[in-house]
């Protein structure tokens, strides 16, 4: 055997030499047998050998059609697994039903009489078979079911128990049993106790308007149908309807004549009415007694016409024909579809057409037109049929500015994380001609972005930021948070998910203009990639040679490590169901089982990279996930998830347009949306030459018929929210084939549509109402419509919360008269620095409290920890320590309070650069900040060129935090020359807040040569590593120094536990930008947002 051409996958021959004989059917040369959509004729000796069927299905069937004395029977093995180069041999094919099909039922009750309301008697029901032997069938679980003529006389149970009903009427009932299509029936009578006249109870007589004292009532025969009234109520018809049933024959004539039931259209249960039965002179009481001949009017199959779309990546492509006649009373239809009914199908060309089970499934082969003939008892129809092979394909690109880090997509927007170039819109309304809609310029590198509603969340390593895309031609910047190294993001609900270098961080994006830090969780490895199951509460990172971690996010103020698991060198990771599935560089698309969290499990990976290639990132559609490849000429892997345990390389989505290697990926229902670069081999960078590019990887058809599911999972039916508060809508859909969209309702309306997954949507909830009506619906390629059941939530005013504190002074003591607010609502605290602010909003995000106060003529400030609101209750955030760390971000345009080292070179700026097309440094908050850069030929401290900025002030008597952040540059290539150093100096030593230098970002002090003179031994509160850096930076700095080739970290912004033996005392905080061995100008590090917290 040999591999297929590019090793999409390996081959196998597949051999069976007999068939299972359900029905006495002998494979022969009148035979075809068909794998996927390969088909191969049978030898006369029942032998057949089909070679090259992909080795890459996992479990496939092998289906067989012969042609038997005009007739066309078909069958299937088992499932099986085609080895890779090798040989399957004898697997068996079943023809027909292998279930035993029953001729006859008899049902029998130990009493068919109940005399009192609510009485109850257990049926027994015996199925008869061919062979003469009987089966109980009694239980629901044997498939058996049961149906009563009147529910208001008596009731009948799944495992068939005939109960009289409560508050009931005397009467009698008919009892149906059916099993695999055989019924049996028998009468119960309900007589409660109380009169009766000439053996008709007196209540049943009332209630069908009958006098009972009447004498000759019972004897009387008002519908004139042959029966009289006692007979109408022995058994159980209305007097004055003189065919119940509707069969076209009198209740009488039934009774009397045919010996048929009067309450059962169809006595015997073969579909054919007893009017029709006798009027084409078969037996209604025998169901194998029937002439459709002569029975029907109509003989239809539905669809006329179908085309067979084989996907290469699917594997099977069927059409399910279902055959229909109308019979002569123009009233009743059949469903012929089953052979077992007469019918028989034919096609034109088995190896186009073939069949399947069940009847009537039409199996593609190869390409080509068919024709299904299907006839039954002399009627004739047809059905035209087209199989077409779809294989991935590449349609378009446009290259884009920047890095091409990433990408997201919705509708016909693709929206792309450009590195340098920040945020890029695509226009993809023709996917095979996209082009630049918009652009926005974002501080940072955009490294990762995801969709939800219409707002974009970018990843740009010194920051979040949140982009108003609600017009995509007109993208608007809402928010932007600080951050140490954001590489990706997800978001669910009001909560933002930032993988962050080196942590975990969780945000509150309730309000985009006011985006609150909730929680950091450290974890090793680095953290690149993130996915959450909102509905279990778990958030998975991809942690490069740390593998996955699983944490519990279902409390986001205290995210907490479940677990890990080792995959290799996970980059990137997508959720479905119970299972991860991560774009792993080293073991390509790998699943890990989640269904413990605690104890996530490698349960399967491409284990051949020619298939399954080095991967950056992935994206779940379905059963299938795609990946961002690094390792093919420039190709996307398709990995078929159907089975997480196995995972199944399906193919290779080429674009041969030239060799790049793939960043970031995107998928809609059938479309693939690639971000690439043309050199570089990772990502999370600021320039390069990049492309989107744009496949199609399942054709846009579906002709199946089948409708989607869909579900809203959250909120819950009856659930409550706060009116002017934020909703997370959340909504599970899946489709046999592909869901092509979600449509979110809001009182009927649609709101919003998704067309990628996860399919959420935020609802601002209005004011004034007081509930509201959410809906769902899915929409599949053939325009099949799922609908999800209706949630109705109820909307609550926001009841508000009262924030209480205390504001302290540096010694603890409290301080009266400070003017406190939050969220523009203020208050004054009392003499002993007590406070409380009623009435604050709780849908504006997490609470956090700014205090302002004179002391000795001085104004101190500080501001209180971030708090999530208590809904209706009091939020407490604790001590808020006013200090006089002063002018602490800047924003006076100038360095008062702050002492600048002689010699240094220090400026207050609102940006930094740009040089080319870098992104400038910007503030990390507010509109200034200070950058520090080496002084040439200077000598500050002893030993060391560069600039230094320091402020002393007293330090909390209590518990406190200082917050700052930095982002720090040089050109310098050697190790350890140029640094950063933000340092604490006290009494009691001095202690490094933070560091990094121009070897990877290293703390300074981290090898050799020895720290710069003049550190002194302390504790170290900074992380074990600082963030790595970017190459290829050029600066410009308003002529404060050049650097033509330098490298950069991403901004830090940290907090550091002030240590427990400077509490109180006199401090010094002192930044240094500063070299080490030389004096050239060739380094600077920006500074802002100092703070001092309470804790």
């Amino acid at each position: 055997m040999t591999r297929l051409l590019l090793r999409i996958c390996a081959i196998a021959a597949l051999g069976v030499g007999l068939a299972h004989d359900a029905r006495a059917q002998q494979l022969n040369e009148n035979c075809t047998v068909s794998v996927l959509n390969r088909t191969v004729r049978v030898n006369a000796d029942g032998s057949w050998v089909l070679p090259n069927v992909p080795a890459n299905f996992g479990i496939v069937r092998a289906r067989a059609t012969c042609i038997v004395n005009g007739k066309t029977v078909s069958g299937e093995s088992d499932l099986f697994a085609v080895p890779a180069n090798g040989v399957v041999n004898h697997k068996p094919i079943i023809f027909g039903n292998t279930t035993p099909i029953p001729v006859s039922l008899t049902v029998s009750a130990p009493v068919t009489t109940l005399t009192e309301s609510g009485a109850m008697v257990q049926l027994e029901v015996q199925a008869h078979y061919p062979n003469g032997t009987a089966t109980d069938v009694t239980a629901a679980s044997s498939g058996t079911q049961y149906t009563t003529s009147n529910a208001a006389i008596a009731t009948v149970s799944a495992g068939g128990i005939v109960q009289a009903a409560a508050g009931g009427t005397s009467g009698t009932v008919l009892i149906q049993a059916t099993h695999e299509g055989a019924s049996g029936l028998l009468s119960v009578q309900v007589a409660l106790s109380g009169a009766s006249h000439g053996g008709i109870p007196d209540s049943w007589a009332i209630a069908n308007g009958l006098n009972p004292n009447e004498p000759v009532m019972p004897f009387e025969d008002p519908d004139r149908d042959g029966l009289t009234n006692l007979e109408e109520f022995q058994n159980g018809t209305d007097p004055h309807n003189p065919d119940v049933d509707g069969d076209g024959l009198k209740d009488g004539d039934e009774v009397h004549i045919h010996h048929t039931s009067p309450l059962l259209a169809d006595t015997d249960g073969d579909g054919i009415p007893d009017g029709v039965e006798i009027q084409t002179a078969t037996n209604p009481l025998d169901p194998a007694s029937f002439d459709l001949s002569t029975a029907l009017a109509t003989f239809t199959v539905t669809p006329a016409s179908f085309v067979l779309d084989f996907n290469t990546i699917v594997g099977v492509a069927s059409q399910q024909l279902a055959v229909k006649g109308t019979l002569i009373d123009n009233k009743t239809t059949l469903d012929l579809t089953s052979t077992s009914k007469g019918t028989n199908y034919v096609s034109s060309d088995l190896t186009i057409c073939n069949f399947g089970v069940p009847d009537g499934n039409v199996f593609a082969g190869n390409n080509g037109s068919c024709t299904i003939t299907i006839t039954n008892s002399g009627f004739t129809a047809q059905a035209v049929g087209v199989v077409q092979t779809f294989t991935p394909t590449a349609l378009s690109f446009i290259p884009l500015p920047g890095f091409a880090n990433g990408v997201a997509v919705n509708g016909n927007f693709a929206y792309v994380a450009a590195g340098s170039s920040g945020l890029q819109v695509v226009d993809v309304t023709d996917r095979s001609h996209p082009l630049i809609a918009a652009s926005l310029s974002l501080p940072g590198n955009a490294n990762g972005i995801k969709l939800l509603g219409t707002l974009a969340y970018v990843a740009a390593g010194t920051a979040l930021h949140v982009v108003d895309v609600a017009n995509p031609l007109m993208p608007v910047l809402r928010g932007s948070l600080a951050t140490s190294n954001a590489l990706a993001v997800a978001v669910r609900g009001t909560v933002a998910y930032v993988a962050n270098g080196s942590s975990l961080l969780l945000v509150n994006v309730s309000n985009p203009a006011s985006i609150v830090p909730i929680a950091t969780l450290p974890l090793a490895g680095t953290i690149q990639g993130i996915d959450v199951d909102a509905q279990r509460g778990l958030a998975v990172t991809a942690a490069g040679f740390g593998g996955v971690h699983v944490i519990d996010v279902s409390n986001p103020d205290m995210p907490l490590l479940l677990g890990s698991a080792s995959t290799g060198d996970a980059r990137a990771v997508g959720l479905r169901d119970t299972f991860a599935f991560v774009a792993d560089y080293s073991n390509s698309t790998t699943s890990v089982d989640l269904t413990n969290p605690s104890n996530p499990v490698v349960r399967s990976h491409i284990l051949d990279s020619n298939l399954g290639g080095f991967l950056q990132d992935i994206a779940v559609s379905g059963n299938f996930a795609l990946g961002a490849d690094v390792k093919f000429v420039n190709g996307v892997p398709i990995t078929d998830i159907t089975d997480p345990t196995q995972l199944q390389a399906r193919a290779i989505l080429n674009f041969p347009q030239r060799d790049d290697n793939g960043t970031g990926i995107a998928v809609d229902g059938n479309f693939v949306y690639l971000t690439t670069d043309h050199g570089a081999l990772g990502k999370f960078q600021a320039f390069g030459d990049g492309r989107l590019y744009i496949g199609q990887y399942l054709a846009l058809v579906d002709t199946k018929g089948v409708a989607p599911t869909a579900s809203i999972t959250s909120p819950a039916n009856g659930s409550s929210v706060v009116e002017g508060s934020t909703l997370p809508v959340i909504v599970d859909a899946r489709d046999d084939v592909a869901v092509a969209g979600v449509n979110f309702l809001v009182n009927g309306a649609v709101a919003f549509t998704a067309t990628s997954s996860p399919y959420q949507y935020n609802l601002k909830i209005p004011v004034g109402i007081s509930s509201l009506t959410l809906g769902a619906t899915a929409v599949d390629l053939g325009g099949n419509i799922g609908t999800a059941p209706n949630v109705v939530v109820n909307v609550i005013p926001d009841p508000g919360t009262t924030v209480t504190g205390r504001v302290i002074d540096m010694n603890g003591a409290g301080v009266g008269g400070a003017i406190v607010s939050t969220f523009s609502r203020t208050s004054t605290t009392a003499n002993d620095g007590t406070f409380s602010i009623p009435g604050v909003a709780t849908v504006l995000g997490n609470i956090v409290v700014t205090a302002s106060a004179t002391i000795n003529g001085t104004l101190q400030t500080g501001l209180s920890g971030s708090f999530a609101p208590v809904v209706g209750g009091t939020t407490d955030v604790g001590n808020v320590v006013v200090t006089l760390l002063n002018n602490g971000g800047f924003e006076s345009g100038t360095l008062a309070g702050w002492t600048v080292a002689p010699g240094s070179n220090v400026h207050v700026m609102s940006s930094l650069g740009p040089q080319g097309a870098f992104t400038p440094i910007v503030p990390a908050e507010g509109q200034f900040m200070a950058v520090l850069s080496n002084a040439a030929s200077a000598a500050t401290p002893p030993g060391t060129s560069g600039s230094v900025i320091t402020q002393t002030f007293a330090a909390p008597a209590v518990p406190s935090e200082i917050d700052f952040c930095y982002q720090f540059v040089s050109n310098d290539s050697g190790g350890f020359e140029d640094f950063f150093l933000a340092q604490l100096v006290s009494s009691a030593g001095t202690f490094t807040l933070a560091s990094a230098d121009n070897s990877g970002g290293s703390p300074a002090g981290g090898g050799a040569p020895p720290p710069p003179p003049g550190l002194s031994p302390g504790a170290v509160l900074t992380p074990p590593s600082a963030p790595a850096f970017s190459s290829g930076v050029n600066i410009l700095g308003s002529g404060l120094y050049f650097i033509p080739s330098s490298t950069m970290t991403n901004r830090v912004c940290a907090s550091f536990t002030l240590p427990a033996q400077v509490l109180g005392t006199q401090v010094t905080l002192k930044f240094t930008s500063g070299n080490a061995i030389d004096n050239s100008v060739e380094s600077a590090v920006a500074i802002d947002a100092v703070k001092i917290r309470g804790k």
